[in-house]
């Protein structure tokens, strides 16, 4: 048994070098403050097998998220820097547009390339056609292939002539009309010939419409071929113009053979649309569209490989989505219209997402296992992945994709997922866990320092003084509720800090000082103590009974935390004990009633194997003995109140009373060693609370296991109190020290004899427990003798 002294609660910061102010502090970051997540993350990023993606578990708020952009931005730093990635017009399946790679950076080239490639192929076109030498060469092929029409159909009209028939070429047709001495007759005049002359001229019709006919394809042919000849000299010319701007081109992307092809069918599409290019009304503008590059992913400005943090992980922001436009009532789209997902700019790099909300958004966990499973992405809208699509959309070729992911969770959802989703384990293999806690030691000062600064900085906060320094070291080993400890939640720091900033604006410091810090916490504190506040009115008004003074039989106060979000605190609870004669053993009121919960349930078997182990090795027990948590109405769970318990009970057999001036924490075995609890320092508070309210007499305090001893990081009004002997903290490490405190009474140790120690608390439990052994025994002997008697009276009446 262990009487706290002051000393035994003070916090000593003097043997780390903690600067005068944090504008001296010059620390740069140190990663490894994370060991395990830091060794297990530089063991992922050096494997590159797909599978071996990363799951940082750690608790909200700790500075997970920021860990792992430092670590990722160092790592990636050094990495080479990704391909850009484009969806170009897809000239063989317009509704299949191509996916094409090219360096960092040349994507934005290739672009602005063919913007001017565009416009040049326009000008260079438009000149060349407007040239006077295509005027000329246009002008000989027609006038040739006039010449060489007019020559059949001079033959024909002589071939026709002979044959008795002039053709006439009208706006209807072609009219033949029969002809006698190089003169045409007319109707009345054909028809006065004689019969054998019409008979004539009846037979050579025929052979006139079939040279006709043979000079009509003669004709078309020469206007196919002329029209052939324009055609070529067209390409011919347009080539002239347009081959120096290509090879330029081609030139500049010589490495790329998917960029050259791209250009090379470009080339060949002009080609094929050169009446286009020649037709004034035709809006070239609009048909150049398919020339444009949409550029899916731009690397120009990455240096090393991407680290991006996604924080709402939808489907289409994950894998992209296509989007369409409204023309004429009807939706439409084209390539040009594909937008990116995250992972698609996270290619080469690392991608962070949020575990929770992974699995908040529908659909993005299979993407997720499928893009993992076959390395490519496929952008599609999530309708047309469900195949509800009602529309005409494009299908993009997928794209590769290396993305390592570091998803960030707490803890449950990490065994969740392991235990409830193969694939899970199959494609995360390493898991990086995030301490919620460092050791005070050099390492943890200095990064609680360089927090400090960076908070600073980033918040642009009036810089710290020492005192506001160490004060916010022990506002961290507060929060991790251990005095060699500090809590690695970085938000609340954060928070403290911001607030306390305020604080010192408002009193005009130029500094953040230690009454700035302390005036902040006050404030936190005072936003979530309602609960609390109200409990404590309860208490004082003697509607929740809890006595400070005074002594009682099988009455003792158990200490409590309530978990109230943002603001835990300690609050005393009246245990009671009673006994009476039976062999029910120990009946646990809060078990029976279904309000305990299996921890407690546990712990009240652990005590009543304790109990019968300790006191019934020459008796058995005989009496049963009720325990109830008083003015408790919610479920009681947690093993944190069984010295408690087992001191109640042992008054209550013993009759020897408790001090109500003291309350007790602490877990028993079965060997009677107490075990140590958490949550002490707000159980130390909470009952601290209560006997100020009620009076400080001097003679209060609490009984807590000692291995809990590092866990006193308390209030500076506790402090104060033990340090002037208002308040006192004991710390027992078996039952029979915590009765010696409780009970101001020996408790007794066993002899050989398997006797207790005469006028000692034990002795007096077995006594009690060995009369009520001895008057069960003869209750039952009388029930025995009754029941001969009647057995007798029924045998003389037969």
């Amino acid at each position: 048994m262990k009487k706290v002294l002051p000393s035994d609660l003070e916090i000593n910061l003097s043997e780390f070098e903690i600067p005068k102010s944090s504008r001296q502090i010059k620390l740069s970051p140190s990663l490894a403050y994370q060991e395990r997540a830091y060794d297990a993350l530089n063991d992922a990023l050096g494997l590159d097998n797909k599978n071996y993606n990363v799951f940082v578990s750690g608790i909200a708020g700790s500075g997970r998220h920021t860990f792992v952009r430092e670590v990722l931005k160092k790592v990636a730093s050094k990495m080479p820097t990704p391909n850009d990635w484009i969806y170009v017009y897809n000239f063989v399946d317009p509704l299949s547009p191509r996916a094409i790679s090219l360096k960092a950076g040349r994507a934005r080239e290739f672009k602005e390339t063919i913007e001017g490639l565009k416009k040049e192929v326009v000008n260079s076109i438009s000149k060349a056609f407007n040239s006077a030498d295509y005027e000329k060469k246009h002008g000989e092929l027609e006038e040739k292939y006039a010449t060489k029409k007019k020559e059949i159909w001079n033959e024909l009209n002589e071939k026709s002539l002979e044959l008795g028939f002039a053709v006439q070429i009208g706006p209807t047709g072609i009219m033949t009309v029969p002809v006698a001495y190089g003169k045409p007759l007319t109707q009345e005049e054909y028809e006065k010939l004689a019969p054998e002359i019409k008979k004539k001229y009846e037979d050579n019709i025929l052979k006139v419409k079939r040279l006709i006919d043979g000079t009509m394809h003669k004709s078309r042919n020469l206007d196919r071929e002329l029209q052939s000849k324009i055609e070529k000299l067209d390409e011919e010319i347009a080539k002239f113009a347009i081959d120096p701007i290509f090879d330029e081109f081609i030139a500049k992307f010589k490495n790329n053979a998917d960029i050259v092809d791209h250009i090379k069918k470009i080339k060949k599409d002009i080609l094929n649309n050169l009446n286009v290019f020649r037709d004034e009304k035709v809006d070239k503008e609009k048909f150049m569209i398919r020339y444009d590059v949409n550029v899916i992913v731009d690397n120009s400005e990455t240096q090393g490989a991407p680290v991006i943090e996604e924080f709402n992980p939808t489907y289409a922001n994950l894998f992209g989505k296509v989007e369409y436009y409204s023309m004429m009532g009807a939706l439409q789209t084209d390539f040009r219209f594909i937008r990116p997902g995250i992972v698609h700019k996270a290619n080469g790099g690392f991608l962070i997402l949020n575990a929770e909300d992974i699995l908040r958004s529908p659909f993005s966990w299979d993407g997720i296992k499928r893009f993992l499973n076959s390395g490519r992405v496929k952008i599609e809208n999530i309708q047309d992945h469900l195949g509800y699509g009602i529309t005409v959309t494009l299908n993009p070729e997928p794209i590769e994709v290396n993305t390592k992911i570091i998803m960030i969770g707490e803890p449950w959802v990490y065994d969740l997922l392991y235990r409830y989703e193969a694939d899970f384990r199959k494609f995360f293999k390493i898991k990086a866990p995030f301490d919620w806690e460092l050791n005070l030691d050099e390492r943890g000062v200095n990064y609680y320092l360089y927090l400090i600064k960076s908070i600073v900085n980033e918040k642009k906060l009036l810089n710290l003084n020492k005192s506001a320094i160490e004060e916010v070291i022990r506002y961290g080993m507060r929060l991790a509720q251990r005095k060699d400890k500090l809590s690695t939640q970085v938000n609340k720091i954060m928070a403290l800090l911001m607030e306390s900033d305020r604080k010192a604006h408002e009193a005009k410091k130029r500094l953040i000082n230690r009454e700035a810090v302390k005036e902040a916490l006050e404030s936190m504190n005072k936003r979530y103590s309602l609960e609390e506040d109200h409990m404590l009115e309860y208490v004082k008004r003697n509607e929740i009974m809890i006595d400070t003074t005074g002594k009682k039989v099988g009455q003792v106060n158990g200490l409590t935390v309530l978990e109230m979000a943002e603001h835990p605190f300690g609050m005393p609870v009246k245990i009671t004990a009673k006994t009476y004669l039976g062999e029910h053993g120990v009946v646990d009121i809060q078990r029976e009633a279904n309000m305990s919960g299996k921890i407690f349930t546990k712990a009240v078997l652990i005590l009543s194997s304790y109990f019968a182990s300790k006191y019934a090795q020459k008796n058995r027990l005989s009496l049963s003995a009720t325990l109830s948590f008083e003015q408790t109405y919610s479920m009681v769970d947690g093993d944190s109140a069984s010295v408690a318990e087992t001191l109640a009970l042992i008054s209550a057999i013993s009759k020897v009373p408790i001090k109500q001036s003291l309350a007790v924490t602490g877990s028993i075995n079965q060997h009677g060693d107490v075990q140590a609890v958490g949550g002490v320092p707000y159980k130390i508070e909470g009952f601290f609370k209560v006997c100020k309210d009620k009076g400080l007499t001097g003679d209060q305090g609490v009984i807590i296991p000692k291995a809990n001893l590092d866990d006193l990081v308390l209030s500076d009004e506790v402090v104060e109190a033990v340090k002037k002997g208002k308040f006192h903290i004991w710390a027992v490490e078996s039952v029979d020290e915590a009765i010696e405190v409780a009970m101001e009474k020996k408790a007794g140790k066993m002899n050989k004899s398997m006797n207790y120690t005469r006028g000692s608390v034990n002795y007096l439990v077995c006594k009690e427990l060995e009369r009520t052994s001895k008057l069960l025994a003869s209750e039952k002997e009388k029930g025995k003798s009754k029941e001969k008697t009647k057995k007798g009276r029924k045998k003389s009446k037969k």
